[in-house]
């Protein structure tokens, strides 16, 4: 395993590409040969770590809304849809919820219906 003095920023460097790429902490670890135990106590002992590795972990989810947002603002129809459909799911949804306390009744009621 990859074990650098004691910088946490080289720690931070080399979890970070993978961290950018949806990776979990244990993933991008692995991927980088940090040892478990040493990410696992920066993330207990440096606010400073814990912070870069949430902020890493958010980048994709910001571009992909930046694209989504670019869709809309060029005009693209199906965007403008899910994005509506996520956010005003009362107005726009085509889904409708359904809450049962007890769930497994419609799944033996389904399971019944496809055996027939």
């Amino acid at each position: 395993m990859w074990r650098p003095k004691t910088d946490e920023s080289e720690y931070f460097k080399a979890l970070e590409p993978y961290l950018q790429r949806w990776c979990s902490l244990r993933e991008a670890a692995l991927e980088a040969k940090v040892n478990h135990a040493v990410w696992y106590e920066l993330l207990k002992t440096s606010r400073d770590f814990s912070d870069k590795v949430e902020q890493a972990q958010n980048i994709p989810i910001v571009m992909a809304r930046k694209v989504w947002l670019k869709e809309i603002q060029n005009g693209s129809y199906m965007a403008s849809k899910d994005y509506l459909e996520r956010k005003r799911k009362k107005e726009f949804s085509t889904r409708e919820e359904v809450s049962n306390e007890h769930d497994w009744d419609i799944t033996i009621k389904v399971i019944n219906e496809w055996l027939k």
